[in-house]
């Protein structure tokens, strides 16, 4: 099989709402608690990733989330050695609101 070079992997993890440990965020207003590295694992089913988020985008994530409940939480980064994330982005994408169509009694 052939060998394909790579510098670099990017990933994009896209997690549910519901199982993110969104609870992780420090609270609005704790003291160091934008700068505040909280480390996460992300468990594939045939190995684990390691990664950390910087609290002040978890903070943002949970804002979106409480805000606009449902939806995933978006995960991109580089993979390094060791089966680690590097770089992390964290983002909340909402639901999608449900498309309406016109009926023709609508017209």
């Amino acid at each position: 099989m052939p060998s394909i070079p790579a510098k670099t992997i990017k990933l994009t993890v896209a997690v549910p709402v519901e199982v993110f440990p969104i609870d992780l965020a420090p609270p609005p207003g704790t003291p160091g608690g934008k700068t505040a590295i909280i480390p996460l694992e992300v468990d594939y089913g045939t190995g684990v990733l390691t990664t950390s988020v910087k609290g002040a985008s978890l903070q943002k994530a949970a804002a979106s989330v409480a805000a606009n409940p449902g939806g995933f939480i978006v995960m991109t980064g580089k993979l390094s050695k060791g089966n680690t994330i590097i770089e992390t982005g964290i983002a909340h994408q909402p639901p999608k609101p449900p498309t309406v169509t016109p009926t023709e009694d609508a017209v």
